[in-house]
């Protein structure tokens, strides 16, 4: 039965906890022909310094009164419930931070897509003599800002891609693979981002793949990922992409011949914005390309591995498994 309507009465105990005995004067009603008067204790629910609620326990007259024991555990129970109500609010604080984030971050990277796109289009007028003749100087130098551009263009889109992982929205386009173009355009990119006549870059694909069903997409960012990752850091010897196929999927092997992936960061490097020690923070980059590799290779139902020994190169390994072979349109989160 709740306590009646009435008067407080009684001198707080408060301390810290928030937590006060009292009594209520019950008005001149009577209950079962009896005047009887609640003993209620309360425990205040903290925020910091801010009183947010309290919790509270009655006993009528006639029943056995509070013990300590009982003021003790409403204590701890308030003081629990008070941690939890601070998580809970900072937690939402955090998603509402995070979410802020993702969109100052997805609005920056579409702002510099469009000026990128522009640039790229008059360096092609200007290298295809469209606006008059061009000086091998000239060339050279339209060349360089071609390449830089192209590797600005990548940053943004791996910023883009990283923006579509956290905020699940990225889909699957199921359909048949064709490698030979993927390799195609790798091929091509890796030579404008990359032009190192020290560095070599071959393909080779093994068996038959005519009935490996997955997202195109998704393998030509695994793949542009990873192949871009070797030709940074080979800067002299190097880079094989093997495609072969297995029973119920496929396997990607990335070897190159650069320095190895010292033991205690080959874990590290697969979070995002992390780029190892030093040597291979100086080559530029966000630090995001390994991270959006597993995450899509975990979304194709994939695994990747690394393999490496300190000096001696390096061989990521993706296994990825058919997953049908009726083109349709998935909705998925990371």
């Amino acid at each position: 039965m709740p306590p009646p309507v009435g008067r407080w009465r009684g001198v707080p105990a408060c301390g810290r906890h928030g937590y006060a005995r009292r009594t209520i004067e019950q008005d001149s009603r009577a209950l079962d022909g009896k005047a009887k008067v609640p003993e209620v204790l309360l425990v205040g629910l903290w925020n910091g310094d801010d009183l947010v609620g309290c919790l509270s326990s009655a006993r009528w007259s006639g029943e056995l009164s509070h013990s300590e024991t009982d003021l003790r555990i409403l204590i701890g129970l308030g003081e629990l419930t008070s941690r939890a109500m601070t998580k809970l609010r900072i937690t939402e604080a955090l998603r509402a931070a995070n979410q802020l984030k993702s969109d100052f971050r997805a609005t920056l990277s579409h702002e510099f897509r469009t000026p990128l796109h522009v640039i790229l289009g008059y360096l092609e007028l200007l290298t295809d003599h469209a606006l008059g003749p061009v000086t091998e100087a000239q060339k050279d130098a339209l060349d360089r800002i071609r390449r830089t551009t192209h590797s600005l263009f990548g940053l943004v889109e791996q910023t883009l891609d990283l923006n579509r992982l956290e905020s699940q929205q990225t889909s699957l386009q199921i359909k048949t693979i064709q490698m030979d173009s993927i390799f195609k355009e790798i091929e091509h990119e890796m030579h404008e981002r990359f032009p190192n006549p020290r560095t070599s870059l071959h393909f080779e694909l093994e068996g038959n793949l005519s009935n490996f069903a997955s997202d195109p997409r998704k393998i030509h960012l695994i793949l542009m990922n990873l192949v871009g990752n070797a030709m940074k850091f080979t800067t002299e010897g190097e880079v094989r992409v093997c495609v072969a196929a297995r029973t119920g999927g496929l396997q990607i092997m990335v070897e190159d011949t650069g320095p190895g992936i010292p033991e205690d960061e080959r874990e590290r490097i697969f979070q995002s914005f992390e780029q190892g020690d030093a040597a291979m923070v100086s080559a530029g980059g966000l630090g995001l390309g390994l991270y959006i590799s597993r995450r899509l290779v975990e979304l194709l139902s994939g695994a990747l591995r690394l393999r490496t020994h300190d000096g001696k190169g390096s061989t990521f390994v993706v296994w990825l498994p058919s997953l049908t072979h009726a083109p349709r349109t998935t909705t998925a989160g990371s």
